[in-house]
């Protein structure tokens, strides 16, 4: 069980870095085609709008099983699933609090730190 928990643990690590490499390199290059990157650039220009959840999907299901056949391959199939898992939810917990920080008035001391260090709101 200790070692899933770490498996799972480095699957959300592991999501930090997909999703800086997702931001950086593959939605700012159109490296995925344009519809990815006009969606993105659409939610920088006004941070209130985010792509259908159908998008999301269609994004990262091949994302996640290249991550499990990998995680497969060098772990084996068992512990193989935890990281897999801590991806997911690591992007799980990411959508709902970047959505919370770009719809919602901030709560407590990291809701204002987040609403300060994201992109001004434009109408």
């Amino acid at each position: 069980m200790t070692v899933w928990l770490f498996g799972f643990a480095f699957g959300v690590a592991l999501w930090t870095l997909l999703e800086y490499v997702l931001h950086r390199f593959v939605f700012h290059r159109r490296l995925l085609g344009k519809l990815a990157a006009k969606e993105h650039l659409l939610h920088h220009a006004k941070v209130d709008h985010f792509a259908h959840w159908s998008m999301k999907v269609a994004l990262a299901v091949p994302v996640l099983s290249v991550i499990v056949a990998l995680a497969a391959l060098v772990l084996g199939v068992a512990l193989g699933t935890s990281v897999p898992v801590g991806v997911l939810a690591g992007y799980g917990v990411y959508e709902v609090i970047h959505r919370r920080i770009h719809v919602r008035a901030p709560l407590g001391a990291y809701g204002r730190w987040a609403r300060r260090h994201s992109p001004p709101r434009r109408r």
